[in-house]
C-alpha cells in the first residue's frame, strides 16, 4: 500500500466502523426506492425520476452518513468535471444531467454551510444566550 494512502485508509475504515448502521440503512432505503421506481409503484401520483432519487439520496446522506458541506462541495466539483467530460465528447444528455446534479449538490452544500455557520442558527450562539 502506498504511504500516502495509509492515513486515508485508516480514517475511512474507522469512519465505516462508526457509521456501519447508517451505511446499511442508507443502502437499504436506496435499494427499496430503486425497486419502487422500476415497478412504477407511485406512477400516477409521483414520478420517481433519476433526478429525484439522486436528490433524495443526497439529503438522506446528511443524517445517515453524517455528510457535511465539504462532501457536497466535492461532489459538486466531481459532477462539474463529469459534465465537462461529457460536453467535450458531445454526450449532451449526460452533460446536462451531470450539470444539474452538480447544481443540486452545490445548493445542498451551501444550505448546510449556512445552517451550520450562521451565528443565529448555530449551537454556539444558543449556548451563549443561555449564559
Amino acid at each position: 500500500m502506498n504511504l500516502r494512502l495509509r492515513p486515508f485508509s485508516k480514517y475511512f475504515f474507522s469512519w465505516a466502523k462508526t457509521n456501519s448502521g447508517g451505511i446499511f440503512l442508507y443502502n437499504l432505503i436506496l435499494f427499496i426506492i430503486i425497486l419502487l421506481k422500476s415497478a412504477g409503484y407511485f406512477y400516477p401520483f409521483v414520478t420517481l425520476s433519476n433526478n429525484l432519487i439522486v436528490l433524495f439520496s443526497a439529503i438522506l446522506a446528511i443524517p445517515l452518513l453524517r455528510a457535511g458541506e465539504r462532501m457536497f462541495f466535492l461532489l459538486a466539483l466531481t459532477f462539474i468535471f463529469i459534465a465537462s467530460f461529457f460536453e467535450y465528447w458531445q454526450v449532451l444528455i449526460w452533460s446536462e444531467r451531470s450539470a444539474m446534479y452538480s447544481f443540486e449538490m452545490l445548493l445542498i452544500g451551501m444550505l448546510l454551510y449556512v445552517f451550520r455557520h450562521l451565528p443565529i442558527l448555530s449551537k454556539e450562539r444558543k449556548e451563549l444566550k443561555g449564559k
